[in-house]
């Protein structure tokens, strides 16, 4: 309720800015009064009859709202209906028949509403609008052109697996950030290359401004190796910024040519003509540069046309080129005057410009329907043939968790079982150690994993456990080990000796005897412990051993637990201490 509330509040606050609520009279956003004075004062504002405005709510995707808190909404809104002329547009992705409203909520919210239904257009129309409308529109430039294996993607996962407008949403935002993982995606807008030169000086750039060196020289003629040898910053980044307005051109006058082309197919399929191509596959041609045979066959068609039908197709011709920028008309200036050339022809005349007119429109298209990889520094702009990470939309849980399981250094910072810091050790010494060092260093669910790998079908738990407890054995002399490191190489201070206390006299001899018996034999102790710092650590109480081996139980249970949440292990009625493998073709690590 406080978001319908505040949310037509918000928006028309600038509408009514004259209009103040005194303190003392203050409802809760949560309260329909305040909605209804705030729709009083909107209509005496807008001086507006009741009936003529309605207050619009669209709940997108309304399959994911609960059912219970829905029927509290409606319940709640029909009593304010008289005074709130609400309309609630739901968005249902789900089939028309069964219909989901009437199979999930009762006939007693069902009787509050007024139901229509409105079929919108089918899943391909709106994905070929959308992608039409943004990165093929002659009046948008987007910021960075997706290539032909993103839409190839975008088509299959609207078509197979969902039609929602947030997963296509989702798909482009995965696409932008997989591109811009690239160094050089730093100069994909503009106003980048005005602040860069300050920031390549420094000694932090420098192997980013080598590589930047490297591309723009390698693409260069051979001829002017030398002076770029000589360039400065602020000439590469000249060089970048011209090679930014190229491409947007190119870009920009081949989606020109692709809405021409597309103009007189649609022209040629309100005539009976029959093609085969769908959109995306014309999309992904286009900007792949590969599209010789559709436009011969297209001018082919515009060579055959009757009389009639050519007059009708230049005038749809000369109002396309008419509202385009001045920049775009003087780029496509020979076209547009060879189509007015062909507008002028005399009725007698026009079927002998069909074929001049073939051929301009054939010449036209292969000028600019061309590859965009063929530019320089194409991949800061263009996310070319790199392929989607479907990895991060839909992950492989599996292979996530085999890979957790068998290499976990690679997804955590700070191993706190080893007790070291891995962060300061790199892959290559990872891989360099030996199977039993790598081992210890993992943790306890990892180690188990490892047993499971070396083990059959069926697994003895009993054995299974005292070869975890081998490992957790030498975990544990590992860490013992370099306790003992650190303390011998980083001594303790020593602390500020104390005044001798005055033994009392009250004390008898006996007392007394045994008092420096005891003091002789910690004395002696203490120098054997100087001198030998292994006591200390080999001397255990059968209490700590009994502790031990308790922890070491504890460990193997909560990863046998985990493993077993999983789904890796199965229990068997026939043999209580053995478990059965459930995933037997686990590759082994590397």
């Amino acid at each position: 309720m406080k978001a319908l509330t505040t949310g037509f509040i918000t928006r028309y606050e600038q509408e009514l800015a004259s209009v103040k609520r005194k303190a003392g009279n203050s409802l809760t956003t949560g309260d329909l009064n305040l909605l209804q004075a705030w729709f009083k004062a909107l209509l005496n504002a807008r001086e507006s009859n009741k009936d003529a405005t309605r207050l619009v709510v669209i709940l997108h995707d309304f399959e994911q709202f609960e059912p219970p808190v829905m029927q509290d909404l409606f319940e709640i809104c029909s009593l304010a209906i008289p005074c709130l002329p609400l309309v609630f547009i739901l968005s249902l992705p789900s089939p028309p028949s069964p219909s989901y409203i009437h199979m999930t909520y009762p006939r007693r919210t069902l009787s509050l509403l007024q139901i229509r239904n409105c079929s919108l257009p089918s899943s391909n129309e709106v994905l070929h609008d959308i992608l039409l409308k943004t990165f093929f529109d002659v009046n948008f430039e987007p910021e960075l052109m997706i290539g032909p294996v993103a839409i190839d993607f975008i088509v299959d996962f609207f078509g197979r697996h969902s039609t929602s407008i947030d997963g296509l949403t989702t798909i482009l935002q995965l696409i932008h950030m997989k591109h811009c993982e690239e160094p050089l995606t730093v100069f994909l807008s503009d106003e980048h290359l005005g602040s860069s030169p300050s920031i390549l000086c420094e000694p932090a750039s420098f192997g980013f401004l080598n590589s930047l060196f490297s591309r723009v020289c390698n693409s260069r003629d051979t001829n002017h190796a030398a002076e770029w040898l000589n360039a400065s910053i602020e000439g590469v980044l000249t060089a970048v910024r011209t090679a930014r307005d190229v491409f947007k051109t190119r870009a920009k006058l081949l989606r020109v040519a692709f809405q021409v082309l597309l103009l007189i197919r649609q022209f040629m399929v309100s005539k009976g003509y029959k093609l085969d191509e769908t959109l995306p596959e014309i999309m992904c041609g286009a900007i792949r540069g590969r599209l010789q045979n559709t436009m011969k066959y297209t001018c082919t068609m515009v060579k055959k046309l009757r009389t009639e039908q050519l007059d009708e197709l230049l005038p749809k011709l000369c109002d396309f080129f008419t509202p385009l920028s001045n920049e775009v008309k003087e780029a496509e200036e020979k076209i547009i005057s060879r189509v007015d050339a062909a507008l002028s022809v005399t009725l007698d005349e026009a079927r002998t410009v069909a074929e001049p007119l073939s051929d301009w429109l054939l010449e036209y298209f292969q000028e600019r329907i061309v590859s965009l990889e063929d530019s320089l520094l194409w991949d800061i702009w263009y996310t070319g043939s790199t392929p989607f990470p479907a990895d991060m939309l839909n992950p492989s849980v599996r292979a996530s968790i085999l890979a957790g399981l068998l290499r976990p250094q690679d997804f955590y910072a700070s191993n706190s079982i080893a007790g070291h810091d891995s962060r300061d050790r790199g892959d290559e010494e990872l891989d360099d150690e030996d199977e039993d060092e790598l081992l210890i260093r993992m943790p306890d669910t990892s180690i188990l994993f490892q047993r499971y790998l070396e083990s059959g079908k069926m697994i003895n738990v009993y054995d299974w456990f005292e070869s975890f407890a081998v490992v957790l054995e030498a975990q544990r002399r590992n860490q013992r080990s370099k306790s003992r490191t650190l303390r011998e190489n980083h001594p303790p201070t020593p602390k500020t000796p104390r005044t001798p206390r005055t033994p009392r006299a009250s004390r008898t001899p006996s007392r007394r005897g045994r008092a420096s018996n005891k003091h002789q034999s910690n004395g002696r102790g203490d120098d054997d412990a100087d001198d030998d710092p292994r006591a200390e650590d080999e001397e255990e109480t059968e209490e700590q051993l009994e502790n031990w081996r308790m922890e070491v139980q504890a460990r193997f249970i909560r990863a046998l637990h985990e493993l077993d949440y999983v789904g890796f292990i199965k229990h068997t009625g026939r043999k209580p201490d053995h478990v059965i493998r459930t995933v037997l073709d686990t590759p082994m690590p590397e």
